[in-house]
């Protein structure tokens, strides 16, 4: 079976509902705000766990950490570090979208002057295993704090109880994390003005020299993109930039937002918040560096020649070569952690050789058949023999 896309998918993945077709698409919408390149940074120095998924440099990172006192460094590794259970800094990327506005102070103003609180807790909040009816429990325990913190002469008894309730809601997460929550449910608005605060520091300290080399190049692909949506559909506009994603937008998503990244190579983000889905995906080395054909070949060979060499990631192609697989289940059959597994798909669909659906909680990959004959003939093309020569 091909998808619109031309991506090759097994039989046995699961199946695009057909109402979609039936239903209104999804309004695109494009980003080169570098407040998103300010939380990515952000994600990949305080997640150690996950600095092999990326490209950012490592002299970049010690040296942006240099800068900043301990105290900072604690606070941004309480709120945005994964060692401890904590919260990522990328799941905001899914609340900016609704700034009217393209500075990062700007931004940042809005966030903490305007930006809904109960968003970005629940945000937060979000994760696997909590169960199917958090947010309903979420959004009324974060209300009734914002209510109580309002009226100070709100009763012990109903802030006795109030707490009792978020103590209990915290029990849905790892014993690691249950302190945070508590905390951040129970003062939402505080735990907004601290996040406000410690990314203003992080970026006088660190980014504000980069903002103005990252806004030339993010401006320069989102003039691109905005093009090529007036010559495409936005089907083939998706897959031309979230390079081994299946465009499958949910039924309730309403707005897509594509938001280029210097960051995040080769990794691809995407967060969903209420109905809209955003995207953050890393610009090529063609689009930053502009090179010449030759050039673009010889990178993409060394791409692609990189994600075929390593053993656990040939082994992952040959599984993926009975049947498409979700992420648990190739972590489960590889004998490795989910987080490593990633680490493998990453450098395989950014290489082209798999490909992404998401459905839910759910990463289902399958193999690019059409692209076993990729390494050959991109090392023909690039080595100018034609098919005749010997």
């Amino acid at each position: 079976m091909m998808t619109k896309n031309n991506e090759s998918v097994d039989e046995n993945t699961p199946k695009t509902v057909e109402l979609k077709r039936k239903r209104k698409q999804p309004v695109f919408q494009f980003s080169a705000n570098p407040v998103y390149d300010l939380l990515l940074s952000l994600h990949v120095a305080f997640c150690p766990a996950r600095k092999d998924d990326y490209d950012l440099d490592r002299n970049w990172i010690d040296a942006a950490l240099n800068k900043c006192p301990d105290t900072l460094k604690e606070d941004l590794f309480y709120y945005f570090g994964e060692d401890e259970g904590q919260w990522c800094a990328a799941k905001l990327t899914g609340i900016f979208w609704q700034a009217d506005t393209q500075s990062i102070p700007a931004t940042l103003d809005w966030f903490e002057q305007n930006a809904s609180i109960t968003d970005i807790i629940e945000t937060l909040l979000e994760s696997d295993g909590i169960g199917t009816d958090w947010q309903i429990q979420a959004n009324e325990l974060i209300l009734r704090s914002l209510e109580y913190a309002a009226k100070p002469n709100t009763s012990e008894k109903n802030k006795q109880s109030l707490a009792k309730q978020i103590s209990v809601f915290s029990k849905r997460f790892p014993a690691a994390e249950r302190a945070g929550i508590v905390a951040m449910i129970s003062n939402p608005e505080q735990t907004r003005n601290n996040i406000a605060a410690i990314l203003r520091e992080w970026y006088r300290l660190v980014f504000a020299e980069e903002e103005p080399r990252l806004r030339a190049q993010l401006e320069k692909e989102v003039n691109r993109l905005k093009m090529l949506n007036q010559e495409v559909s936005h089907e083939q506009l998706f897959g031309s930039v979230i390079r081994g994603f299946i465009y499958d937008p949910p039924a309730a998503v309403e707005r897509i937002v594509l938001v280029p990244s210097i960051m995040l190579s080769p990794a691809i983000f995407h967060m969903r918040v209420n109905d809209t889905l955003t995207y953050c995906y890393p610009l090529t080395v063609e689009n930053l560096e502009n090179l010449n054909e030759e050039d673009s070949q010889r990178h993409e060979l060394a791409a692609l020649f990189d994600a075929l060499s390593d053993d656990t990631r040939l082994r992952i192609l040959r599984l993926l070569a009975q049947r498409s697989m979700y992420l648990t289940e190739l972590a489960e059959h590889l004998g490795l952690t989910k987080a490593t597994t990633r680490h493998h798909m990453i450098r395989l669909r950014a290489a082209g050789v798999v490909t992404l659906l998401m459905r839910e909680h759910y990463s289902y990959y399958f193999l690019r058949k059409d692209m076993l004959d990729s390494p050959s003939k991109l090392l023909r093309m690039f080595l100018q023999i034609t098919e005749t020569e010997q």
